[in-house]
């Protein structure tokens, strides 16, 4: 068996690394062991037996999983076992989590339950090794359990937008570090992402706020319903977290008379009609994620004094003879624990007030205690409590803030509190109170990812998290060696291979204030730096402007410099002054110059002082050096004399240039340009925006006047020159504002800054790079600006969306992620001849350019609604070509016919329906006898000069890619739709890969594409290809494909065209 070769590369580093140690190289570390001698091959006979059909879905899985590591598909199958099978049961009489694992002739798993059998599973992927090609494991005898229940991760998803990818990516993370629990906070005072149906306000349009980067969404019912399947499978339990009374603002603006009618500014929680329709909310959320045994309902940083001075006389509250907001906070949480209980949950919640008493009824709640301050976890455990400990320091992974190391985390016990550090970041000096790790009541330990966008979660987590399982796991056995650890967690790269889609993105800005920036660099840290820093990725400088005595001004900057490796080498402050002559322009140099990694860091600032309101002020700096790679971007907003003036800057020099800008405005244009100059008018402020390309400073720099809609552009913009000349570019006037007809519509945002496939092209045209970008729920739109009707756009973004979807589900397989907005990959419409044809497509990477929308496109769009451009979905087809050197021959084809399959699950209007017609017309010619060319010809380059000279005669195309469209619509049409579409690309990944530049490589991909289409078929379509398109097969080959049973589960393409002729027939060797 060939593996491919990263896979080898991966797996053969592993082995190499382990050698010192033992070969056993897993994470936790399993209670027991028993190695032997031997190993067991993984083959292409190698199936997955199943103790019981409900275990199918973890077969699944793992199999998928073996396809992805090994390149073999194991049929998942039940009845008799035989040598060579991986064997999945359940065993009654083993411990809830427990698993056994023994590996001899045949691999047996066992579980108490479900999630403990995943675990078994999880093992046999890291005990994964290649060796001379093959894979094998090491014969071993494994007897495993978790020392505590509760072993968790929380992810906050009410304050950055996540995605359904980001939550897949860490619920694998969590299958991998034998995780059980994934906490998923829905709702906080930014926004609420849970999809409640009882009130539909909740999450709605201008009720979600911004709190680092644009306002986020909800998830749909759909969404959740999918992940709670997908973690289920995995042995991840999706948890539901529901914070109240505090943390809920956004649930108490979307639906204010439900939840806070007095407008208190907490949740109601002291009167009847509230808890009613609280239990209709947790109610949705306990039946939307019917596999978690818990509920978890808030509780901490909230006070209830003013709710009870007004609510006092609350027939509720007289009830139960409350005296003080005390009494009622335990009234609440009584309340709240038999509403949870009633749902068949049991009640989470975090430590934040402290009952006077504990309760028989509050004694069934588990407690989250993460700040060791008003209800020490000793005091909870005394008075009877369970507790799970989720310490502040250091198991908070926030992308900004504190920053645990691995190896603080790995030092770290379940008896270890703190609260808040006292540093920037996670240091030694945080002092722990400590208890004893081993007591009753002490159920786990939970990891909180808080802050983060989405797309970082895994990054932040992903060494962390392994070092948070070690510890949780075996929460009561000493700490194995360090370098042990380093050996062991070696296994992490096959995450890589596991989720394919992976990818690392450029951190959004972090606006400190209107004087202050963080500028952060991209790229994660290796297991190594995680280890011995807290930098989970690289960081840059945080720039501060003040102001000093008299008429200066200073650059104060706090530096957390890193070399190459990610080392952390100097914190310093500096401070540079700057003399504020009105109308001067100045620079300067920083009065310290620290070392960075070799190079120097000097730092220049260039200042143009406004004069009382009658020219534009702006300020800029610059770094010579970043330090990391000698790429910088900075972004400045700073307020000079009542004049607001933001710029940007992104550049990529190389150490030792300078840079210096000065603006300039034409006198007789600053009344257009400030119009207002009090900022305290909310229509007054004007935006300055600068956008360049990498490398160049001799671009486009524009001013909009946001309040009268006019855009102006400066003719020049060169480095070091002022310049005078100002036209406009975009003038019109402001129009009355029209009420929303339709709150689904799509509102376009301003702002993101777009790299263009080829952008030295637009260099040359002075093309701006900022773009208006249209989001939907797969794709994101960009337009060059917003003067679009939304209700156009919003129907064609749904098509797009539509469309990447049934990529999705057809193909199985996502595009590497490259062009994105916000983890979405981008369809940019951008001017006519500014990319490679009509539209312009990454091969196995996202990303789309439209050159035909603003010429003809749009105009279609807005006369006939029901229509959408078919060469966007080809396009789509480019991105999604991820199938490498297996069907490269075809490549194009496959765009060609997934067009019309995604124009056909649109019911979209196809205004190009003749060239349809002639495509499907195209399959009867192909098929007849007297066609004088072969399958070689029609199909593939190999018959490309006589394709051209012979194609009309025969009434086929001379375009090789539209006559494997034609028949593969015919074979989609008649051997079972989609589900053979489906089929047909899931199983394509099965081949082997034959590259072009290969012997008789077209012939062999030919026989991917019979194989591939029969297996889809259930059915072998030799005859059909022999006879219609006359690929030409032996008698033998013939006999061989025969005696194939079609429909046996996991079939695989390779073990069936290894079985036949490497080289194309002879007419003779055909008909004998």
């Amino acid at each position: 068996m060939t593996l491919s070769s990263q896979l080898a590369s991966a797996l053969f580093y592993l082995v190499l690394t382990s050698l010192a140690f033992s070969e056993v190289k897993l994470v936790p570390l399993p209670q027991t062991i028993k190695e032997g001698r031997g190993r067991f091959e993984i083959t292409d006979q190698t199936r997955i037996v199943l103790g019981d059909e409900s275990l199918r879905p973890l077969g699944e899985v793992l199999s998928r999983d073996l396809i992805r590591l090994v390149g073999e598909n194991p049929i998942v199958a039940t009845g008799e076992r035989r040598a060579g099978d991986i064997v999945l049961t359940i065993d009654p009489g083993l411990k809830e989590e427990e698993y056994h694992l023994r590996i001899r002739e045949q691999v047996f798993i066992t579980g108490g339950n479900p999630s403990s059998l995943s675990y078994g599973v999880t093992s046999v992927l890291q005990l994964l090794a290649a060796s001379e090609g093959v894979a094998s494991l090491p014969f071993l005898q494994i007897e495993d359990h978790p020392d505590v229940p509760f072993r968790g991760v929380l992810l906050d998803l009410a304050r950055q937008q996540h995605n359904v990818a980001n939550l897949r990516h860490v619920i694998e993370l969590c299958r991998f570090y034998k995780t059980r629990y994934l906490i998923l906070h829905f709702g906080d005072d930014s926004a609420w992402t849970f999809p409640s149906e009882a009130f539909p306000t909740l999450g709605g349009a201008g009720h979600n706020q911004s709190y680092k980067g644009p306002a986020i969404k909800p998830f749909t019912k759909t969404e959740i319903e999918e992940l709670v399947r997908f973690a289920d499978a995995r042995g991840v339990t999706l948890v539901p977290a529901i914070d109240v009374p505090g943390h809920s603002s956004a649930m108490r603006r979307a639906a204010k008379n439900e939840f806070d009618p007095a407008g208190i500014g907490v949740v109601n929680v002291a009167t009847q009609s509230v808890y009613d329709n609280l239990e209709k909310l947790f109610a949705e959320a306990a039946a939307l994620f019917p596999s978690s045994p818990y509920l978890h309902f808030g509780t901490d940083e909230v006070g209830l004094g003013k709710l009870f001075e007004v609510y006092q006389d609350d027939p509720w509250v007289k009830e139960r003879k409350l005296k003080d907001a005390g009494e009622l906070f335990t009234a609440f949480q009584e309340e709240m624990v038999l509403m949870i209980e009633r749902l068949g949950k049991t009640p989470l919640a975090w430590e934040g007030h402290r009952p006077r008493k504990a309760t028989p009824i509050l004694k069934r709640m588990i407690w989250m205690n993460w700040a060791f301050g008003s209800y020490p976890a000793q005091d909870m455990l005394d008075d009877g409590y369970q507790v799970i400990n989720a310490s502040f320091a250091p198991t908070y992974v926030m992308e900004a803030g504190v920053d645990a190391t691995t190896k603080d985390v790995y030092e770290w016990d379940l008896g270890k509190f703190a609260n808040y550090p006292k540093l920037p970041r996670f240091m030694k000096e945080v002092n722990y109170r400590e208890i004893r790790p081993k007591q009753d009541g002490l159920i786990g330990g939970c990891m909180c990812a808080w802050e983060n966008p989405g797309w970082w979660q895994f990054h932040g987590l992903r060494y962390k998290l392994a070092a948070f399982s070690e510890r949780t796991w075996n929460a009561y056995r000493s700490v194995p060696a360090a370098d042990h650890w380093a050996a062991r967690q070696k296994v992490n790269p096959l995450l890589d291979l596991i989720i394919p889609d992976l990818k690392e993105e450029t951190p959004e800005w972090d606006y400190g204030s209107k004087d202050s920036v963080l500028e952060v660099y991209e790229g994660f840290a290796d297991p190594d730096l995680s280890w011995e820093s807290g930098v989970g990725f690289k960081r840059g400088t945080k720039w501060e402007f003040f102001q000093g005595e008299g008429k200066s001004k200073h650059l104060k900057r706090g530096l957390s410099y890193i070399d190459k490796n990610g080392k952390q080498l100097a914190t310093s402050q500096g401070a540079l002054e700057l003399s504020c002559k009105e109308g001067s322009a100045l620079f300067g140099r920083a009065l310290d110059n620290p070392k960075l990694g070799g190079g120097g860091a000097d730092f220049w600032v260039s200042f143009l002082i406004s004069r009382e309101g009658k020219n534009g002020g702006a300020g800029y700096w610059r770094m010579n050096r970043a330090g990391v790679d000698g790429s910088f971007g900075y972004e400045r907003s700073t307020v000079l004399r009542h004049i607001r003036a933001s710029g940007f800057i992104d550049q990529a020099k190389k150490s030792g240039e300078e840079t210096l800008v000065v603006i300039n405005l034409r006198p007789d244009y600053v009344s257009r340009v400030w119009l207002d100059p009090d900022l305290t008018n909310p229509g007054a402020p004007r935006l300055l925006g600068m956008r360049t390309n990498a490398g160049s400073m001799e671009d486009l720099m524009f001013f909009i006047d946001s309040a009268g809609g006019n855009r102006y552009r400066f003719d020049e913009f060169r480095v070091g020159n002022s310049f005078q000349a100002v036209t406009p570019v975009v003038g019109r006037d402001p129009e009355p504002e029209q009420p929303q007809q339709n709150e689904n519509l799509l509102k376009p945002v301003d702002g993101f800054t777009y790299s263009p496939f080829y952008p030295e092209q637009w260099k040359e045209k002075g093309l701006p790079t900022g773009m208006t970008v249209w989001k939907g729920q797969k794709i994101a739109f960009l337009t060059m600006d917003d003067n679009h009707d939304p209700e156009v756009i919003s129907r064609l973004v749904d098509k797009l969306d539509k469309g990447w979807g049934i990529y999705q589900d057809l193909i199985g397989r996502e595009p590497r992620g490259f062009k994105n907005y916000e983890g979405l990959p981008t369809i940019a419409a951008i001017p006519e001849g500014m990319s490679c044809g009509a539209g312009c497509g990454f091969v196995g990477a996202s990303g789309i350019e439209l050159c035909l929308f603003y010429m003809r496109d749009y105009e279609q769009l807005k006369e006939n609604p029901d229509s959408c451009p078919h060469y966007i979905f080809y396009e789509m087809g480019r991105n999604f070509y991820v199938f490498g050197e297996k069907f490269t021959y075809f490549a194009t084809g496959f765009a060609v016919f997934m067009r019309y399959v995604c124009m056909d699950g649109t019911e979209s209007e196809d205004l190009g329906l003749s060239e349809r017609e002639e495509i499907e017309a195209l399959e009867v010619n192909l098929g007849k006898k007297s066609n004088p060319m072969t399958f070689l010809e029609m199909f593939t380059s190999v018959g490309d000069q006589i394709r051209r000279e012979k194609a009309s005669e025969a009434g086929i195309s001379s375009s090789q890619n539209t006559n494997h469209a034609s028949v593969m619509l015919y074979l989609r049409k008649n051997y079972g739709g989609d589900e053979w579409v489906r089929k047909f690309y899931h199983t394509l990944p099965s081949a082997d890969e034959f590259p072009v530049n290969t012997e008789n490589a077209p012939y062999r991909q030919s026989l991917n594409w019979l194989v591939c289409a029969s297996i889809a078929a259930g059915e072998n379509l030799a005859p059909v290809f022999m006879e219609r398109y006359k690929l030409p097969l032996t008698p033998k080959d013939q006999e061989t494909l025969s005696k194939v049973d079609w429909t046996r589960k996991g079939l695989t393409i390779s073990s069936v065209v290894k079985k036949l002729s490497d080289e194309e027939p002879s007419a003779s060797s055909v008909n004998s």
